[in-house]
């Protein structure tokens, strides 16, 4: 999965989750609630860490987390989980990215003061490694899934 890929499932995820709270966004550093009131500030980003993966045996300075503060005393960790489990054969071409760098599912970890929210993107693909055919959320107990066609 290259980085264009990574974004369009952020977004799903982030509108699912607006969706579910009854929120919609309004723009940088605020969002308008159910009765339409703008709230400024809420989720500006006070700070962004990203955290690479020093491990990895293909590429140390891939990214495997991301780390945001917000304003409103919320913070997010996201987990980009890589590499395909169990590995395909060291044989096989694109071996090395296949089972050390293909994003196999995303994890958003968001506690702010009512507590913790967690959502769960599953990419499923085709073959198990080739162009993504599904993408299963879950979250809050939920079950949602939506299918991508390419």
């Amino acid at each position: 999965m290259n980085t264009n890929e990574v974004f369009p499932i952020l977004d799903m995820i982030n509108r699912e989750r607006n969706k579910k709270n009854g929120i919609h966004l309004s723009g940088i550093g605020g969002y308008a609630d159910q009765n339409n009131d703008y709230i400024t500030d809420a989720w500006q980003i006070e700070s962004l860490e990203i955290i690479r993966d020093a491990e990895n045996e293909v590429d140390p300075h891939v990214i495997s987390q991301v780390a945001i503060a917000y304003r409103n005393g919320a913070s997010e960790m996201i987990t980009l989980k890589r590499g395909l489990t169990p590995p395909i054969d060291s044989n096989l071409p694109d071996s090395d990215y296949i089972n050390h760098i293909l994003i196999r599912e995303v994890v958003i970890e968001t506690s702010y003061q009512l507590g913790t929210s967690v959502i769960q993107a599953k990419i499923l693909r085709e073959n198990d490694f080739g162009s993504i055919q599904r993408v299963e959320l879950e979250y809050d107990d939920e079950h949602i899934q939506h299918s991508h066609t390419e």
